[in-house]
C-alpha cells in the first residue's frame, strides 16, 4: 500500500481510499526479497520464489547484505539516491539486463558483456561524467592487447583501468 485516506462523516459514515503502490524494482538481499516503492519502502515479497526473479520484468538491485538500507527505527527502506541512481543507470544501459549489484565498499557496479569487465559505478552522482569515462575506457578496452578486469568510474577525476 502506497497511501491511504481516511473519510469520517455522519452518521457513522467511514470512508477509506487506498492507493496500491506499484513497484519500482526488486531488492535481492540474504534477508529475503523486497517490492522497491519510489521513494525507497521496501514492502517483503512473501510469495515470490528465487526461481522467478529472473521472469520479473522489474529492474533488480542485487545487495546482499543490505548495505544500501536506511538506517533508523522507521520502516525498512533503501537509500533513495542508491535507487534513483540505479533506476537511472539500467535505463541508459539495456546491456545490463535489469540488475546491478551495490555494496557499501565500491556502491553500484556490475559487469559488462562487451567487453567482458566488471565496473565499480560508486553513487549516483555525476552520472554523465561517469558514462563518458566509462565510454572512453571501454573503446580503450576494445583496442587493448591484455584484457581488463575492471574498469573503476566511481571518482570522475581518476578513473582507472586494471
Amino acid at each position: 500500500m502506497e497511501d491511504a485516506q481516511v473519510e469520517v462523516g455522519l452518521p457513522a459514515t467511514i470512508a477509506v481510499n487506498i492507493t496500491e503502490m506499484t513497484p519500482a524494482a526488486v531488492w535481492v538481499t540474504n534477508e529475503g526479497n523486497y517490492w522497491l516503492a519510489m521513494n525507497g519502502a521496501a514492502l517483503p515479497i512473501a510469495t515470490l520464489e528465487e526461481s522467478a526473479l529472473p521472469e520479473l520484468a522489474l529492474p533488480q538491485i542485487v545487495d546482499t547484505l543490505q548495505e544500501a538500507r536506511v538506517i533508523g527505527d522507521g520502516p525498512l527502506a533503501i537509500d533513495p539516491q542508491v535507487l534513483t541512481s540505479a533506476l537511472t543507470l539500467m535505463a541508459a544501459m539495456p546491456e545490463l539486463g535489469g540488475s546491478v549489484r551495490y555494496n557499501q565498499a565500491i556502491g553500484l557496479n556490475f559487469p559488462l558483456p562487451e567487453p567482458a569487465v566488471w565496473v565499480y559505478w560508486g553513487d549516483g552522482f555525476d552520472m554523465e561524467a561517469k558514462m563518458e569515462n566509462l565510454e572512453v575506457a571501454r573503446e580503450m578496452l576494445r583496442t587493448a592487447e591484455e584484457p581488463a578486469q575492471i574498469v573503476d568510474v566511481s571518482l570522475i577525476d581518476r578513473p582507472y583501468v586494471r
